[in-house]
């Protein structure tokens, strides 16, 4: 990709490659200088702004990730780490007390999130905000009794499953991250009579699916 640091008020019809390189330099050069102008999150007035230690976390990325590279600088690690630390320290997040709290609805301004993109609540001006989530639960679309709910028509829409290896990355005897990140059941929000499906009569609120971990079968 070019690194392009000024304004461009003409058009250009050919652009030529910087090197990775460079474009670390840069951007860590950039985020070094102006971290220290930005004002804490305890100082802001709108959440959802960038905040010192917003540009600090990212800046810790950085450094991390090139530490990995062939053209790593000998302090990139430890450069990583003291930000990194700094943020947790100085910058006045904290975990929540509930894992699941921290991506629950209507908790969106919480002292675990350091950066995050928001969205209107006027779906006239904001459409349907971000569906990403919606991709990561199964299609559901043909199910008598899983409709979906008007604000949220996405959310059968879903087609894509964790590896094996995600499961994995949890000890289930003891991690409660694991229940709060992967859903297994889902129930109807739909009344359905007997004739409309194979299922029989669905109440509101019956389980629908079940899914089984991989570790179970």
């Amino acid at each position: 990709m070019p690194l392009l640091v000024e304004e461009i008020t003409v058009p250009h019809l050919t652009a030529e490659r910087t090197p990775e390189k460079e474009i670390y330099a840069f951007l860590i050069s950039d985020l070094e200088e102006c971290y220290s102008r930005v004002t804490p999150k305890n100082s802001q007035h709108e959440f959802g702004r960038v905040t010192r230690g917003a540009i600090k976390t990212l800046l810790s990325k950085l450094y991390l990730t090139r530490s990995y590279k062939p053209y790593a600088e000998s302090g990139d690690a430890a450069r990583a780490y003291e930000l990194a630390v700094d943020v947790i320290h100085n910058e006045g997040y904290r975990l929540l007390d509930d894992f699941g709290d921290v991506f629950k609805e209507g908790n969106e301004e919480n002292d675990e999130i350091i950066f995050s993109v928001q969205y209107s609540t006027n779906l006239l001006t904001n459409w349907g905000g971000n569906m990403d989530y919606s991709i990561f639960q199964p299609f559901i679309y043909s199910i008598p009794g899983m409709g979906a709910k008007d604000e949220y028509l996405e959310r059968y829409m879903g087609w894509v499953a964790p590896i094996r290896a995600a499961y994995l990355m949890y000890d289930r005897s003891w991690d409660s991250r694991f229940d709060e990140t992967f859903q297994r059941e889902y129930f109807a929000n739909e009344y359905k009579p007997y004739e409309a499906g194979a299922f029989g009569e669905i109440e509101v609120g019956q389980l629908m699916i079940h899914c089984v971990f991989p570790d179970e079968h």
